[in-house]
């Protein structure tokens, strides 16, 4: 589904900041170095922006795919932080070495886990509201 896609486009749209300052996040204390607050704002622009533009284009109204978007980035992070924190508690850098420097394929999935049966139940919910 080209809603899935989009846990990736939240991955990848932060190296698209452009900001002077990087802001570490360093207030939680066990996040992966180098994530900043700009590339977690640009994440959700650039996915509610994605999300937005490919619902439309399916028919669907705009604003729900925008908040739709917002939604997904936030799962997105989730699982992705889920997934960090589990190999941090068990010590293991990456989950994987068929993808070499990427943390492995749960690194590549950890979102989309996450993100499709969101985004099942929330459309589902948008045909039952009609």
């Amino acid at each position: 589904n080209a809603f899935v896609h989009n846990s990736w486009v939240n991955g990848h749209s932060p190296m698209f900041t452009a900001f002077q300052d990087r802001i570490e996040i360093t207030s939680m204390g066990t996040l992966p170095p180098g994530q900043t607050r700009e590339g977690f704002y640009g994440g959700v622009f650039g996915t509610a922006v994605s999300v937005a533009a490919i619902g439309h284009s399916m028919g669907y109204a705009v604003l729900p795919m925008f908040a739709l978007g917002v939604a997904i980035a936030l799962v997105a992070t989730v699982g992705d932080l889920v997934e960090s924190a589990v190999k941090r508690y068990t010590g293991i850098k990456d989950s994987g070495t068929l993808i070499p420097g990427h943390g492995g394929v749960l690194d590549r999935f950890d979102s989309a886990m996450y993100v499709i049966p969101f985004v099942y139940y929330f459309l589902r919910l948008m045909e039952a509201w009609g």
